[in-house]
């Protein structure tokens, strides 16, 4: 007796392939707008730390307490921080708010440059000081600081007034 192949054994129906490429694609989907979302919520917790920051930083300065803000970019660590530093030079708060993923624009600058922002307020007043990027001194009437990672988060700092709020 022969041995017959069957005749319809030729591989997956088209059906079958269809299915197959579906469920891939729906994997997909979920992990990447499960990814998505876990950077924009890190954009947006930096974004809180940042404008919670700069608020500290004014509040001391109002309350005759001379500081200022640096934010920068540790290219060693792949770290932004954002740290308060007292007028004789001491730090007395540090807040690690972002890896390398982050990047942080400062009047259009990134700080992944190397570059180092500081702002500083008057104490009379609130009003902005100084917002300088290493040497060069910014003065605007508004500062935007962008928070990229899959989304934009704005901080806005106006010089007049010392005021800011972040989007």
């Amino acid at each position: 007796m022969k041995n017959k192949i069957k005749a319809n054994n030729l591989g997956f129906s088209l059906i079958e392939v269809i299915v197959i490429v579906a469920i891939i694609i729906t994997a997909t989907g979920f992990t990447v707008g499960g990814v998505t979302f876990a950077y924009r919520a890190r954009s947006l917790q930096a974004a809180k730390i940042i404008d919670s920051m700069i608020s500290q930083s004014k509040i001391n300065a109002m309350s005759n307490r001379k500081n200022h803000l640096e934010l920068f970019y540790d290219s060693d660590d792949k770290q932004y921080t954002c740290r308060l530093i007292r007028a004789d030079g001491t730090e007395y708060a540090t807040q690690h708010i972002g890896n390398e993923r982050l990047d942080i624009i400062a009047e259009g600058t990134s700080l992944k440059t190397g570059k180092l922002l500081t702002i500083s307020f008057n104490m009379d007043t609130g009003a902005i000081k100084e917002f300088r990027l290493d040497d060069e001194s910014k003065k605007k009437s508004t500062m935007i600081i962008n928070l990229n990672s899959y989304t934009d988060h704005v901080i806005t700092l106006y010089e007049d007034t010392g005021e800011h709020n972040f989007e």
